[in-house]
């Protein structure tokens, strides 16, 4: 059997303008058969925004359930309105008796499944909840697929340890969500200088002489940001850990391979491993709420499209046991993985100057005003985790507090801050501390080795320390020998035979693009254009351009595989 092949994504920095969400609406037509093969493999239309442009493309993301318990991938191809596909996609073929479910996410503002004769109703689809949409996801069948994959025991690779001996993260867990917890996706297009679209397969990019590595490619990528993304093209690679990932029919179909991809979806399947506490979208997430109020029904709707179980009530999805959660686990997980994150690359350059900064910035955001609104429920608390930003909106130091009570805290910088009092600016001018490796770099920005060694071509930020409430040292711990862990998958060349296993490989790459736009509230009803029973696009306001890198809320960019990722 040929190797296990993966789709590899170049780290290109995106322009600015990705940092503000656009204003435009993004309306998709669900075709009468779109659970079927016929269905996958027809182009989806999309009107209301521009396709081809990676600040308002939309994404479609495909899951199939075999009969036999088996899943597969299958990313559906979403061209513009009027416009023919550049090479016309291949039927998948996983036989009969098979559940179908598609999952979307957009770089615009939001996004609205438009009904096609009945299509909304019988493709079981859900935009939000009487009129007013969730914002940048909808999916359909979604719920009915989660339930029969878990029916199913689908066979679920153990999450394995990170290379700190924890467990390594899910998009369940509370050191890794931010206001809007597991929307977008990882499904990524090919667009050409016609300004046509093909799927991203290894047989697309060879027919039309995509280059990865080649900045100067007559053909891009499209991208969407997600929050699956962040945990299995970078936090996962970042710390030795591999995700869940499937056979990738779109490409198999195309060649006879085996290429294998990590989804939304498998991600929502591992996060089921995820140990207490377990984070589940709260009620006062903005995407689930109605002009401002929390409302069950919307936020259940939600809950069982991405895999987590419905409240009983309002108080059961507490918003400020979920802020007291990410207050509790966050800041301790960053700042023990301070160096290592901070040697990894930035899913977005133009937001942060590597991971820990990222992180960092996603997590103030989301304890912000324009998040969860975390400081007022805790009588205006300064959040724990504060990033500083240059004249550019670009995260370059934040500073963790561990107990503010204590001023205990940690600080970084892309100059080794060392710490300082609480809620005061890291200084740039401190003395370095060992680094993932355990050298000790030099204070000069380009001193600094990264995770693979290599010195980064943006100065790193360095990481200090100071003694914890206990007395401990808060020195990030050094970095051990990653766990092995190895990802069971059905034989991609034989749907049928799910008994033939092949270890999963990574999914993402460390050279992963970055596609994060602001994220745009969503808690406005508006009615459908098209359909008055349809949830309608909201054209809810970006967030605002001042705090451009600091409110992206959403996290990472395309899937793409070479170690162990994404």
């Amino acid at each position: 059997m040929a190797p296990l092949r993966h789709i590899f994504i170049p780290l290109f920095t995106i322009s600015a303008f990705l940092l503000q969400a656009s204003a435009q609406t993004c309306l998709v037509t669900i075709p009468p058969n779109a659970l079927s093969p016929e269905g996958f493999a027809t182009p989806f239309v999309v009107d209301g925004c521009t396709q081809t442009d990676q600040a308002t493309a939309t994404f479609i993301e495909g899951m199939v359930l075999a009969k036999n318990g088996s899943i597969y991938n299958y990313n559906p191809l979403l061209i513009q309105k009027g416009t023919k596909a550049e090479i016309n996609p291949s039927m998948p073929n996983v036989g009969p008796g098979a559940t179908y479910a598609l999952w979307f996410g957009t770089n615009g503002a939001s996004t609205t499944l438009v009904d096609m004769n009945g299509s909304l109703k019988a493709a079981k689809c859900v935009n939000g909840f009487q009129g007013s949409i969730f914002g940048q996801f909808a999916c359909c069948n979604c719920d009915v697929f989660f339930q029969a994959a878990n029916a199913a025991n689908v066979v679920v690779p153990p999450l394995g340890t990170d290379m700190f001996g924890q467990p390594c993260p899910t998009t369940s867990s509370f050191a890794v969500v931010d206001q809007d917890q597991s929307d977008n996706v990882i499904t990524t297009y090919l667009v050409t200088a016609k300004k046509t679209l093909a799927q991203d397969t290894p047989a697309n990019r060879a027919k039309l002489g995509f280059d990865p590595n080649n900045k100067k490619n007559k053909v891009t990528l499209l991208l969407n940001g997600s929050d699956a993304q962040l945990v299995g093209g970078f936090m996962d690679k970042a710390l030795g850990c591999t995700p869940m990932m499937v056979p990738d029919l779109a490409s198999n179909t195309q060649d006879g391979g085996n290429a294998m991809r990590a989804t939304l979806a498998t991600l929502q399947l591992q996060a089921k491993l995820q140990a207490s506490p377990v984070a589940l979208v709260p009620a006062g997430d903005p995407m689930v709420t109605i002009n401002g109020t929390a409302n069950l029904n919307k936020l259940n709707a939600y809950r069982v499209s991405v895999n987590q179980p419905p409240a009983m009530n309002i108080a059961d999805a507490s918003t400020k046991v979920y802020c007291q959660n990410m207050k509790d686990s966050a800041p301790g997980y960053l700042l023990q993985r301070m160096a290592v994150f901070t040697n990894a690359p930035s899913p977005a350059p133009a937001v942060a100057l590597n991971l820990h900064l990222f992180l960092a910035q996603r997590f103030q955001t989301s304890w912000g005003a324009d998040g969860l609104g975390c400081m007022a429920l805790f009588n205006n608390a300064t959040s724990p985790i504060t990033a500083t930003f240059d004249g550019n909106g670009v995260a370059i130091a934040a500073q963790i507090n561990i107990n503010p009570t204590t001023g205990m805290s940690a600080s970084s910088s892309k100059a080794s801050a060392s710490p300082n009092a609480a809620g005061a600016t890291p200084s740039s001018k401190a003395s370095a501390s060992p680094n993932a490796a355990g050298a000790t770099p030099s204070s000069k920005a380009s001193a600094s080795p990264n995770a693979a060694g290599a010195s980064p071509s943006k100065p790193a930020a360095g990481s200090s320390s100071t003694p914890n409430a206990a007395g401990a040292n808060t020195t990030p711990c050094p970095m051990a020998t990653p766990a092995s862990s190895s990802t069971p998958a059905v034989n991609p060349a034989n749907p049928a035979n799910p008994s033939s296993s092949t270890p999963a490989a990574n999914p993402a790459s460390p050279s992963t693009p970055a596609g994060w736009p602001a994220k745009p509230s969503s808690s406005t009803p508006a009615a459908n254009p098209a359909s008055p029973s349809t949830p309608a696009a909201n054209p809810a306001k970006p967030s605002s351009a001042s705090s451009s890198s600091s409110k992206l809320a959403n996290a990472i960019v395309s899937p793409t595989p070479s170690c162990t990722h994404m």
